[in-house]
């Protein structure tokens, strides 16, 4: 449970790690400049990297060597292990939680794992984030695994064979936004639509199954989630462009739909620049910003059913609402086409730049937060009802009301899962005395407290 006196809260994107050896580690050639301004970053490196920095010079770490300030493609790292393929980044204050996701995803695609550790935790908590380096390169990453294996939280379970990877008691609070949550029981990453239609086919129909992308919009709470958790890799975030339609994997995160569709000079998709997540979780809830939501242009998406079935169904079939679809629980979408109109590429890209902008000024997207905690209700905007309630800038713990935009619940830095939702609650508790109106989440709540 991530509270005072946790482990810290090092976020690990494991992925299958190649033969060791220098030359198959960088395969995109760094960008122009990215040499230079590794050299600049070297000379300006912060306290806290400074910190981390002599902790991986300084211990024991047998034939593994780090580099510093390291060029992958248009990124710069903070430490990279070459021969291991594990990237270690020390995140500031101002660091996007956004922004850090896109990054990440480029870099799991190249093959790299990826392990955050907070500034305040190198400086305060040096022993427990080194235990976590140790254990990220003894391996301790998801693998293949099928037949029997010990459940963390029911025991023994049976569990079919998959192409993909499976890790028992994966910690939520390594990679959903809010950066807390207890355990996933199973965490399993299909290697394509087909491994994942075998797994679920041959799942004991009993076992729940909740598919989750980057826990954008998610509270998972402090005593994890039973079942087989589904995070598809990026082997499902292709994206590609068919006349007037772009077609994309579930695990494309909205901002490279929208590039997409801008490059193709295809309008109408610019509102997914707003959207947070990955298309897979906006076809799910029907995510909307700037006045469009996903049922607005969703031609048709491909779903994986509970029981293994793989499907291909039209928009008109998910029974779409504000912020909700009719897709039953379990049944997991793995692809979607979205339907743009010619346009200017110009004039598209000013639009997603405004946005990108918008989103900037109003949001807190630099603070660990869960987007929009409440649906706007029939003729009011949550923040509002939520400002007028004197809520601005409230505490439960270490979650609080966000001072720059009040429908966002931030994490301080020590909050647990109980805070986030127990701060929430507060907040329907106090609009509805002061306005009446009662507020309905918008954020999910699953996992037990």
């Amino acid at each position: 449970m991530p509270a005072r006196g946790r482990r810290p809260s090092a976020r690990l994107a494991p992925s299958r790690l190649p033969p060791e050896g220098e030359e198959s580690v960088i395969r995109h050639r760094p960008s122009e400049g990215a040499v230079d301004r590794a050299r600049e970053l070297r000379a300006t490196m912060t306290e806290a990297e400074l910190k981390l920095w002599s902790m991986l010079r300084g211990k024991s770490l047998g034939d593994t060597k780090f580099r510093r300030q390291a060029p992958i493609g248009r990124y710069i790292v903070d430490f990279l292990a070459p021969a291991t393929k594990l990237v270690i980044e020390a995140d500031g204050g101002q660091h996007s939680v956004e922004a850090d996701a896109e990054r990440t995803a480029f870099l799991e695609a190249q093959g790299y794992r990826v392990l955050r550790f907070g500034n305040a935790e190198i400086l305060r908590e040096p022993d427990a984030v080194w235990r976590s380096i140790e254990a990220a390169l003894r391996g301790d990453h998801p693998h293949p695994l099928a037949a029997r294996v010990a459940s963390p939280l029911q025991g023994e379970e049976a569990l079919p064979p998959l192409a993909g990877s499976v890790e028992a008691g994966a910690s939520f609070a390594d990679f959903i936004w809010f950066r807390t949550g207890g355990a996933a029981e199973w965490l399993v990453r299909p290697r394509d639509a087909a491994d994942l239609a075998q797994f679920l086919g041959a799942l004991d129909p009993a076992v729940p199954v909740f598919p989750v992308g980057v826990g954008s919009n998610l509270i998972v709470r402090d005593g994890g989630l039973a079942g087989v958790t589904i995070r598809l890799p990026k082997s499902f975030a292709k994206v590609s462009i068919e006349g007037d339609t772009v077609r994309t994997g579930a695990a494309a995160m909205g901002i490279t739909v929208a590039s997409a569709a801008r490059d193709a000079a295809l309008a109408g998709l610019e509102f997914l620049r707003g959207i947070p997540g990955t298309a897979g979780g906006a076809v799910r809830m029907n995510a909307g910003a700037y006045g469009r939501d996903v049922a607005d242009i969703l031609v048709e998406a491909t779903v994986v059913r509970r029981d293994g079935r793989i499907e291909t169904l039209p928009g008109s079939a998910f029974g779409f609402s504000y912020r909700h679809s009719a897709l039953p629980d379990g049944d997991i979408v793995v692809e979607a086409l979205f339907r743009g109109q010619p346009g200017d590429k110009a004039v598209i890209a000013a639009e997603m730049d405004r946005i990108a902008a918008e989103r900037e000024a109003s949001q807190p997207l630099r603070s660990r937060t869960g987007g929009s905690t409440f649906k706007n209700p029939p003729g009011h905007k949550a923040w509002a009802l939520v400002d007028a309630a004197g809520c601005r800038g409230l505490m439960v713990g270490g979650a609080q009301v966000s001072e720059k935009h009040t429908n966002f619940l931030i994490n301080t830095g020590t909050a647990t899962s109980a805070d986030i939702e127990a701060l929430g609650e507060e907040v329907r508790t106090r609009v509805k005395a002061q306005s009446g109106v009662e507020l309905e989440w918008e954020i999910q709540r699953v996992g037990k407290a």
